[in-house]
């Protein structure tokens, strides 16, 4: 089965030509530090589309929230259609979660400049791909798939909600020292995950 990739289009269209293919990867140290400066580039761009890419995001949970309750709403007894629906949606739970999977790899590269495993590699990769609007060949959509439910199988069986707002309002919360950055390559990142009447906590649990 085909990822949905058409029902990320509206985040695609404000993150296309952004995220940079290939950027981010485990590659060893004489690598880590072009890619930790392209990650900062692409974040500072991020945080500037930070609005337009909330909106979108939120209309995606609307609409998701939506083909929940008409799922919910069908009866027993219209089997076909109840099945055809779920597919659809855990599809687009796949999407939703590797949205949040892709944007946690990124600062998690950012604040602690670890290298990514293999798995995590192939993930970003082809993640990168579907966002910058490239075509994915059939083992790139496999990675993204295999990957997310290794992590989330659970969440996308009971069809819970992934709100990828959260990981933007990180995003967003990013600050850079440029002085530090001067003076040791890239400086420690400060992440202010505490929203207004919110813990840690429940910021970064989905």
């Amino acid at each position: 089965m085909k990822l949905p990739v058409k029902t990320a289009g509206p985040v695609i269209g404000v993150v296309s030509g952004l995220v940079g293919l290939g950027v981010g990867f485990g590659l060893g140290a004489l690598a880590r530090q072009p890619e930790i400066n392209a990650l900062q580039k692409q974040v500072r761009k991020l945080q500037k589309k930070n609005h337009e890419l909330k909106l979108v995001v939120q209309e995606q949970n609307d609409e998701l929230a939506e083909l929940l309750l008409r799922y919910q709403s069908l009866k027993a007894w219209q089997l076909l259609q109840k099945k055809s629906l779920k597919n659809d949606i855990k599809e687009r739970f796949i999407i939703q979660y590797g949205m949040h999977d892709y944007f946690s790899l990124m600062l998690d590269r950012l604040e602690t400049g670890r290298d990514f495993q293999d798995k995590e590699t192939a993930f970003y990769a082809a993640f990168s791909r579907m966002l910058d609007d490239k075509r994915l060949s059939e083992e790139q959509e496999e990675r993204i798939r295999s990957y997310v439910l290794g992590k989330h199988a659970r969440e996308v069986r009971a069809m819970s909600q992934c709100d990828v707002s959260l990981d933007i309002d990180l995003i967003n919360a990013v600050e850079f020292d440029e002085r530090k950055e001067r003076e040791r390559g890239f400086g420690p990142l400060k992440f202010w995950k505490q929203r207004s009447g919110a813990s840690e906590q429940d910021v970064v649990a989905h």
